[in-house]
């Protein structure tokens, strides 16, 4: 059954309980810059300091694999609980290779390790790369893992039981002498080489894995299945999934000691397609390939989009975008906190229903809120592919309330009532207090369709407005803002 429609409304409303004012407080960081890519993967160190890392670089029109990773910077910034820039650590390119970060990993030692591709543009060539430093952002060492023959693309990493590194990878459909092959490569937390195996099956895989229940790895074996890997990366058994995973497929992870977890896109309807509700939303996975109840969560008739599923001890966080991640609409970050028994403990909503918030990551604060990040892009002073995203840095409390907020420019939400509603040629809002100038339409997948004046006031001319359901921004001269939903017949 659908939802009802009146959270199409909701959606918008809670955009508004926090402003993205001009203030700066301790309620959010923003780093800013041009050439910022989109994110903020986020990294804890303890309860009192957390790293940013970021990409930054020329920014490339339709990139690809290969021009997506050029010219790029990572920068790893030291940050305070309180949000307080502490320190920066920018990574340099290696020996002529644009970087780009995939993963932070915390080792035993204390030490950091930063695992992703590095690609030479005269060459066309694609290898890894490795960074170690401390949690005072001192640079210990780097180095390149693979070899001028072939293209090693990065796939997934992890910390294992007994602390090596493991990262999984594959090569280019280019290099046809391995193309479908899969590689890992399991080293000491200091870098030494402990095995390195090649995997010649071509079954399409993503993520990697490690289970306490069996201390063997798992690969979703895409679309329907699940690669157990014994210690040494051989198959143990690949194992057909006991149902249907109901997902647009985007993540692949561990739940818990005995679960895994398939993230990303939900339609609502069953039919991929522009125009239906779409929301975000896990699928758990039993180590023996039992499909759980899916969990999902966004808004009626918008396309809500997944970004990132962590787990941590304190709880799952789950990470979206409402309404969009593509194109000129407005859009919301969101992020879901649940137990681990997959209950939620609270939903919170952060933009201002007119820029494009885009969701990337969150992790956990000693209070039981959270650390988020987001990137927003003012789209309206920069159309077409003039993009300048800011990376936002913000705190929830344990309610999922932004911390800090009283200190932003406050907004009062008001809900109006229009009369005819449903409405033909024109409708008028009842409110004989107020005088509004301007009202913005938006369809139900939060496109903005129509700007329209608003006459003595309070009537909108509505005639060519398409029959369907509106929600109507209502703004006055002095920026005040309010909003109704409208039913063209």
């Amino acid at each position: 059954m659908r939802k009802q429609v009146l959270r199409l409304l909701s959606v918008f409303l809670l955009g508004l309980i926090t402003v993205l004012g001009e203030a700066q407080t301790n309620s959010k960081l923003i780093i800013q810059s041009s050439k910022d890519d989109l994110g903020g993967y986020l990294t804890p160190i303890n309860e009192n300091y957390f790293l940013v890392t970021i990409s930054r670089g020329e920014s490339v029109p339709n990139p690809d694999y290969t021009n997506a990773y050029y010219d790029f910077t990572d920068i790893t910034y030291l940050v305070s609980d309180e949000l307080e820039l502490i320190d920066s650590l920018h990574y340099n390119i290696i020996e002529g290779y644009g970087t780009r970060i995939a993963h932070i990993h915390p080792l035993p030692d204390g030490n950091y390790l930063a695992v992703g591709p590095a690609y030479d543009s005269i060459s066309s060539d694609f290898q890894l790369y490795l960074r170690w430093f401390n949690s005072a952002l001192d640079l210990i060492r780097d180095s390149l893992v693979g070899t001028t023959s072939y293209s090693e693309q990065y796939s997934a990493s992890l910390v294992n039981q007994v602390g090596n590194i493991v990262i999984s990878g594959r090569y280019s459909d280019s290099d046809t002498a391995v193309a479908g092959n899969r590689f890992f490569i399991e080293m000491s937390p200091e870098g030494s080489l402990i095995q390195y195996f090649l995997d010649t099956t071509s079954m399409y895989r993503l993520g990697l894995v490690q289970l306490e229940v069996d201390g063997k790895y798992y690969q979703s074996g895409y679309p329907n299945k699940l690669v157990r890997l014994n210690t040494d990366f051989t198959i143990d058994t690949i194992i057909t999934i006991n149902g249907q995973v109901e997902l647009e497929i985007r993540d692949f992870g561990r739940l818990n000691d005995s679960t895994l977890y398939y993230g990303g896109n939900f339609f609502v309807s069953g039919n991929p397609s522009p125009n239906i509700d779409m929301e975000i939303a896990f699928h758990p996975v039993n180590w023996n390939g039992e499909i759980l109840p899916l969990i999902h969560f966004g808004a009626v008739d918008t396309l809500d989009f997944f970004s990132r599923l962590r787990v941590y001890n304190e709880g799952i966080y789950l990470v979206g975008t409402i309404h969009s991640e593509v194109g000129a609409v407005p859009s919301w970050y969101m992020v879901n906190k649940l137990n681990h028994d997959l209950e939620l403990e609270y939903q919170a909503v952060y933009g201002d229903g007119v820029d494009k918030f885009s969701s990337y990551d969150a992790i956990p604060t000693a209070d039981g809120g959270s650390i988020g990040t987001m990137s927003v892009w003012d789209y309206i002073h920069f159309p077409g592919d003039m993009k300048q995203y800011d990376v936002v840095v913000v705190r929830f409390d344990a309610n999922g309330q932004l911390v800090g907020r009283l200190e932003l420019p406050a907004q009062q939400i008001q809900l109006l009532k229009l009369a005819p509603n449903p409405a033909s040629d024109f409708v008028s809002v009842v409110d004989e207090q107020h005088c509004w100038k301007t009202a913005k339409v938006y369809d139900q997948q939060g496109r903005l369709v129509a700007e329209l004046s608003v006459s003595d006031c309070n009537t909108i001319q509505t005639a060519k407005l398409k029959p369907t359901s509106y929600v109507i921004r209502l703004i006055d001269k002095d920026g005040m803002q309010a909003f109704a939903r409208l039913i063209k017949q």
